[in-house]
């Protein structure tokens, strides 16, 4: 399977495919999956569940099913290199009972977008014939409130095919014959969690493709192309900006809940994702579980496909001497170890092996390195939250060359700008929100100034350990584990489930002591839960020590300082200006101490924040180094910003100042830089405290305030100022007094 790369858009999107009921009859069919009539008749004899039935599709519709799929490769990729279709006959008797449906993204193509990799859910089904239309409903037990009331949610319709050539086949009688093709599907497009707005989506075609018969069932593929009522935007891949295409990966399996599977009750901290919803009859109330896979010592191993474009992409001359499918193998296979017995094979897939088929494991390798990500999807059984299939995407931008050195590298620093992530287009399916929940970026991986790394190995081999670690993160995601951010503070760490920097992740390539007794407790292996430190993504709203990518034993000395005292000196040699943003990125963790840590920890980061550039600056400094101060009152200005005025994008923890020594030291900071005590403070940072000690509307920003205009006052009476400094401090000082009067609210 091809993922291309995408940009970024942010729409939601209602795709409704409707669909008239067809009655065509079947011509002597080119072939599906090698069915022809007589073949067909082999299987009704046969008596099998799900018979494709081919049917032949002339050249003229073929090539209008091409143009609305759109042009050149994208199109071909989409509808295939021969006009095949096929109904489907189910056995009668199988209605009634009881199936996964799963469906599962291969393409989704638009103007600025293509992408694709990920389960857009699974659901239990049941299917019932009434009025020439085949209906599919969701039978899951999830919404049964009580005796009386337990819903049924009808989510699909297929029509009859009456075929006459189908009619006289042997046993024919025994089968409903449906277009899956010509249903009632409903999926929506997701840019961005954040985004908003709803768009219509009118779908011209949809067809099917590559039937399978597996052990319990059946997969195959579905295209669609239609169009939007709105642009998608500008591309060369699609001139059409309302164009709209994709390709599913559809499963009908047999409904199964694994021996021996035990629910596992969700303990009090969020160590893993939870099962969808389900209601406690009669009781009003509603259930989750941790979601696991059913495993147990001498069971047969669960096998994962890794795409072939691992091989192919080792052999690059860039990262000649990485063992990159030895790399993904092993970060897959290490969760054995945390098992304590054999869970998990990996192989590379074979040649022209289909990966996106719902009963397989499967590894995505995209080579193409621009998108950036990789991410880690499940498929569950709703009902129960057992895990039954997953799935990894893996971008080629966590394979970077450049990433390592050679030893030794203990001291060398690369300051590198926070990227601009790009944000992946969701194709949803109903009222289901299967989107993986995390999305692992690879530029947020950089190197540490001054930390050792594993001795005596090779860039190759640092590669490969990195790219070990972030494999083993995903499947952990697939074994139901959410992200524990402070595994760090058991250096190097205790987690891979860590977002970890570059040079940790290599000292940590297999599950830790955290994962171990995580996975073990959530698969019934062992009765206690974990004892490391842990948090996970909604405590980085409130906890600094639970911050993603920091490190150490202590992450305020160890993370936070060291962040910023790698990056200051850096600001102060380049002048500060076009490289802002660095200063946002860099302080952030010490902004997080400032606001939710604990006394001591928050009064520490403010005092080494505003160290570099408080007021007064040594003259000593100031004399040395000519630039210092200009750089220092820009420094400073942002500082005051991004404390009093409003955070960054890089802020996860945001609020108010609450500590009285900061408020207090920070109150007199301001009134330093308005009175310019150290000479070096410019009128725009002066006027800006100004503002902020209006803003704070307590007593002793007034007290502060009216010392300013005293000070300024006696400034302009001396007689020393001329020009433009003499009118500029006029106008501070009337800033000042406006402020003042009155000052509260």
């Amino acid at each position: 399977m091809h993922i291309s790369r995408v940009s970024s858009i942010a729409l939601i999107t209602s795709l409704n495919l409707l669909f008239i009921g067809c009655a065509e009859d079947i011509t002597t069919p080119d072939s599906v999956a090698g069915d022809s009539l007589g073949e067909v008749q082999a299987q009704l004899d046969k008596e099998e569940s799900f018979v494709a039935v081919a049917r032949s599709v002339d050249s003229e519709t073929f090539k209008a099913r091409q143009s609305a799929l759109g042009v050149g490769k994208v199109a071909q990729a989409l509808a295939g290199d021969k006009p095949r279709d096929f109904y489907l006959a189910i056995h009668k008797r199988e209605l009634g009972k009881h199936w996964f449906l799963t469906a599962f993204l291969n393409n989704y193509i638009a103007a600025s977008d293509v992408f694709g990799g990920y389960t857009l859910g699974t659901r239990v089904v049941s299917f019932e014939l009434q009025n020439d239309r085949l209906y599919v409903f969701d039978v899951d037990r999830r919404k049964q409130v009580s005796d009386i009331f337990n819903p049924d949610v009808v989510i699909e319709a297929y029509p009859a095919v009456n075929s006459r050539r189908f009619r006289g086949l042997r046993g024919a009688g025994n089968y409903v014959l449906i277009d899956p093709a010509s249903g009632l599907n409903r999926f929506s497009i997701v840019g961005d969690a954040f985004s908003g707005g709803e768009e219509q989506v009118f779908v011209e075609i949809s067809f099917l493709r590559n039937f399978r018969s597996i052990a319990d069932g059946i997969t195959y593929e579905q295209i669609f192309s239609g169009y939007s009522n709105q642009s998608q935007g500008n591309s060369t891949l699609e001139p059409n900006p309302f164009r709209i295409s994709g390709s599913l990966s559809m499963s009908v399996r047999r409904y199964a809940e694994g021996e021996g599977f035990v629910e596992t009750p969700l303990p009090p901290s969020e160590h893993y994702f939870r099962s969808y919803a389900r209601a406690v009859p009669n009781t009003g109330t509603f259930e989750q579980t941790a979601l696991h896979w059913n495993v147990h010592p001498g069971m047969e191993a669960r096998e994962w496909v890794i795409s072939r474009e691992v091989a192919t992409y080792e052999q690059r001359p860039d990262i000649a001497g990485v063992d990159l499918v030895g790399a993904v193998k092993r970060g897959i296979e290490s969760w054995n170890d945390a098992f304590g017995f054999e869970v998990f094979t990996a192989r590379l897939a074979e040649p022209d092996e289909i990966l996106t088929r719902e009963d397989k494991n499967f590894f995505i390798f995209d080579p193409d390195a621009t998108r950036g990500f990789a991410f880690a999807q499940w498929r569950s059984n709703p009902n129960s939250g057992e895990i039954r299939n997953a799935s990894v995407y893996f971008s080629a931008a966590f394979v970077n060359p450049d990433r390592f050195s050679d030893d030794p590298e203990v001291g060398n620093a690369v300051v590198t700008p926070p990227v601009e992530r790009s944000k992946p287009v969701r194709l949803t399916w109903g009222s289901y929100r299967d989107f993986p929940h995390c999305i692992l970026h690879a530029s947020d991986y950089r190197d540490v100034v001054g930390a050792d790394v594993q001795p005596l190995l090779t860039k190759e081999e640092k590669l490969a350990l990195y790219i070990q670690h972030i494999v083993a993160h995903e499947v952990g995601h697939t074994v139901g584990l959410r992200h524990n951010f402070k595994g760090s503070l058991k250096p190097p760490t205790s987690s891979v489930m860590e977002y970890t920097s570059s040079v940790d992740a290599i000292y940590q390539p297999s599950p830790g002591s955290y994962d171990i007794a995580a996975v073990r407790y959530s698969h019934g292996l062992d009765t206690a839960l974990p004892s490391d430190p842990f948090c996970t993504d909604g405590d980085t709203l409130n906890d600094p020590a639970c911050l993603r990518f920091d490190r150490g034993a202590d992450p305020l000395y160890d993370g936070a300082i060291a962040d910023y005292q790698l990056i200051i000196p850096f600001l102060f040699a380049v002048g500060y200006d076009g490289y802002e943003f660095y200063l946002d990125y860099y302080s952030a963790r010490l902004r997080a101490y400032i606001i939710a840590g604990s006394s001591d920890e928050s009064l520490i980061a403010y005092q080494e924040l505003m160290a570099p550039v408080g007021a007064p600056i040594d003259r000593a400094i100031l004399d040395a180094e000519p630039s210092y101060g200009v750089t220092a009152d820009k420094i400073a200005r942002r500082l005051f910003s991004l404390l009093l005025a409003g955070p960054s994008p890089y802020d996860a923890i945001t609020g108010s100042i609450t500590n009285p020594d900061i408020v207090a030291q920070l109150t007199a900071e301001l009134e330093a830089n308005i009175t310019n005590v150290d000479g070096v403070r410019s009128y725009e940072t002066r006027r800006l405290g100004v503002d902020l000690l209006k803003a704070a509307q307590t007593v002793d920003a007034y007290r502060a305030l009216l010392s300013c205009r005293d000070r300024i006052a006696a400034d302009l009476d001396s007689g020393t100022l001329s020009g433009d400094d003499e009118l500029l401090t006029t106008d501070l000082l009337t800033r000042v007094n406006e402020a003042l009067s009155p000052y509260f609210d």
